[in-house]
């Protein structure tokens, strides 16, 4: 899979995690924003409309929300789509709240799917600057405006 390069798309499920990746923002990071369990279903509506490769960042109570989603990858086998998975087995953004992420492997839902299990983090990221409508247009201008070489 390499590196990330300036083609690639970004989309960051909701609460720590967009946060988190908001300290790399770019304008291809597409910061998912209150609708908890929403990015791989955007990856999914993305990846159908482009060759780049998209890049989806979940946690493991947003992807137990979305397990229709990940069926849904499956189904359709898109080779540019990555979905990855920060399992920390709690909803750590809204307080700690212990997940089921333990009684399902997600990987043998989307062939695609990269579980990586993290520990608690005492820290709390940055909020992100920009309004749901900023990220939108910025997002949008992006993808029309940088050609793949």
């Amino acid at each position: 899979m390499g590196q990330l390069n300036e083609y690639d798309i970004v989309v960051a499920s909701t609460g720590y995690i967009s946060r988190e990746v908001f300290r790399y923002d770019r304008d291809l990071n597409f910061y998912v924003q209150g609708s908890m369990g929403a990015a791989l279903a955007i990856g999914i509506g993305i990846a159908l409309h482009t060759d780049r490769r998209v890049f989806v960042i979940n946690g493991d109570g947003a992807s137990l929300m979305s397990l229709g989603s990940m069926v849904t990858a499956q189904k359709l086998r898109l080779m540019n789509l990555y979905n990855f998975i920060l399992d920390n087995n709690c909803h750590e953004s809204t307080g700690g709240q212990p997940t089921a992420s333990d009684c399902i492997d997600f990987c043998r839902l989307y062939f695609n799917t990269i579980v990586y299990e993290i520990g608690k983090d005492e820290t709390i990221p940055p909020r992100i600057t920009l309004i749901p409508k900023q990220i939108a247009e910025r997002f949008k201008n992006a993808l029309l405006c940088q050609q793949v070489k």
